[in-house]
């Protein structure tokens, strides 16, 4: 008889606990549900009644970015026309020019021509700039329009207006876009004789595995290996499973 109580009374507080749990989810919905009926409200009004017309993605990603900022500095909100470039992140090659680029000086450059790359075959080098794409200026776009208008499909043709490094007239350059294998782990060797050295530039999916490859081949050539260094200088993040 008392199994049956004891039963009966643990049954009692789990359903206890689910309804407890049941109702504080309800009132999370519920206050979401509000929340989001409010900033509909005022994005109508907005746009009814704001003098000057609204740009509704412009709008949207303000007020997204909004909400994530006010979270941590890791909380990121990626477009869909952004989401391209972070690919290169999450695999050891892209579709493109073949160079790490970035803005220095509000100015589009090339940091880093890939070996073996359509750029670093064209000829472009380090420190040069890129003004202009298929006759377009890029001068004041974002990163993530640039990128989307470099990358395409393998054999396609771009025209590049660029000014080398340390000049000051401009000039056009013709490349074809290909498939641009990046290595993450481009060096791996000894610093003595019993001391490894690994080199990982990028954080991409087979980082993990490929730092395993080169530590092996490094204790192949020497079993009695004590110790090795990682070097991640210059090295941007990005995405990384375990080999």
């Amino acid at each position: 008889m008392k199994k049956n109580i004891r039963i009966i009374i643990i049954a009692a507080t789990i359903f206890s606990g689910l309804a407890a749990v049941t109702i504080t989810n309800n009132d999370k919905l519920f206050e979401i549900s509000k929340n989001l009926e409010i900033f509909i409200s005022v994005y109508k009004e907005l746009n009814t009644n704001f003098v000057d017309e609204l740009d509704p993605g412009t709008m949207m990603r303000r007020a997204i970015d909004a909400m994530t900022n006010s979270l941590d500095p890791y909380t990121n909100f990626v477009s869909e026309s952004e989401i391209e470039s972070y690919w290169i992140n999450d695999d050891d090659k892209y579709q493109g020019i073949g160079a790490r680029v970035g803005i220095i000086e509000n100015n589009f450059t090339i940091i880093e021509p890939y070996e073996g790359g359509p750029a670093f075959s064209s000829g472009i080098k380090a420190g040069d700039q890129i003004i202009a794409i298929d006759g377009i200026s890029i001068v004041s776009k974002k990163l993530d329009e640039i990128h989307a208008i470099l990358r395409g499909l393998p054999g396609t043709n771009l025209n590049l207006r660029i000014i080398p490094n340390g000049k000051t007239t401009s000039t056009d350059i013709k490349l074809t876009r290909g498939e641009v294998n990046i290595p993450n782990v481009p060096y791996s060797g000894f610093v003595s004789d019993d001391v490894g050295y690994i080199s990982l530039t990028t954080f991409t999916q087979n980082a993990g595995a490929n730092i395993a490859k080169a530590l092996r081949e490094l204790k192949e050539k020497n079993p009695n290996m004590s110790g090795v260094i990682l070097d991640l200088r210059h090295n941007g993040g990005g995405y990384c499973t375990k080999p």
